[in-house]
């Protein structure tokens, strides 16, 4: 996610095309994150730094993109605080889990669940850019949301369990 400075002032500048260039760097930096975790995995090259770095670094990522969204009024402010409040929130019951000597796995709901917001943020930046396809930023971004809420839930849901049957 080296590219999150990038596409903050991508997103932030006011030049012709940010939009595209925006959703090209967005779209960039996602799939380089997902090649690098595939490469990672396959070459069993995974490690205790990168298990902790990249969680953070996709956070940082999303979270950076929806408050630029905000402000560029393409994103409703109440998308962003689910989207920022659910990555910190669960951040933190990984740390707590953490100091309790247990961990809380990343969830294929997580998963699906980045993969909507980017979704989302590639659909409302194509909007911004041509507005016959704004209707489906906006379904992107609710999709998002609720993807996001019901993630946020599931992990509570989860630890709760483990909190009680330990």
């Amino acid at each position: 996610m080296l590219l999150t400075p990038f596409v903050a002032v991508a997103l932030l500048a006011s030049f012709p095309g940010w939009q595209l260039v925006s959703a090209t760097l967005v779209a960039g930096a996602a799939l380089t994150d997902l090649l690098d975790g595939h490469i990672a995995r396959r070459r069993n090259q995974i490690t205790a730094l990168g298990t902790l770095l990249d969680p953070i670094a996709d956070k940082f990522f999303i979270s950076t993109i929806f408050i630029c969204l905000v402000d560029r009024g393409l994103c409703p402010a109440w998308v962003a605080i689910v989207i920022v409040g659910r990555e910190f929130a669960v951040t933190a019951l990984r740390m707590v889990a953490l100091q309790r000597g247990a961990s809380v796995p990343v969830s294929l709901l997580g998963k699906i669940k980045m993969h909507a917001q980017v979704y989302a943020a590639l659909l409302v930046l194509l909007g911004a850019l041509y507005p016959a396809l704004a209707p489906f930023g906006v379904a992107g971004l609710w999709a998002a949301a609720v993807l996001t809420a019901w993630s946020g839930f599931s992990y509570f849901l989860g630890a709760r369990r483990v909190a009680l049957s330990g």
